[in-house]
């Protein structure tokens, strides 16, 4: 359920699993709202629209290779990490995971 100041939309759907998108998906229908008041279309059925048949390449998706489920994730940060654990732990719960992590030089290893 969606409520902001265009009302309340009850039942709205993302395809991006992981708790964390719910966050991201409020965030993203309030600049739709501030874009529709702009005079640009936008509105809910837009919004149900878009969060429905939302893909982001390499954000929590699950890929199959030679049997092996690997999921992929561009988590740079330590809140992104973070984030990244729960939505694991939450999809797949009591499973155990290896992490392969790859960073740039400017990236904290440690807290990630």
């Amino acid at each position: 359920t969606l409520t902001g100041p265009w009302g309340v939309w009850r039942n709205v759907a993302s395809a991006l699993p992981g708790a964390h998108q719910i966050e991201n998906a409020a965030t993203a229908a309030a600049a739709l709202w501030v874009v529709g008041q702009a005079g640009l279309p936008s509105g809910e059925a837009a919004v149900r629209t878009g969060f429905g048949g939302v893909r982001w390449p390499g954000r929590f998706e699950c890929v199959v290779v030679g049997g092996a489920r690997v999921v992929l994730d561009g988590a740079h940060t330590a809140a992104a990490a973070a984030a990244l654990a729960r939505s694991m732990a939450e999809v797949y719960p009591g499973e155990q995971a290896v992490a392969v992590l790859g960073l740039s030089a400017d990236k904290n290893a440690g807290e990630i």
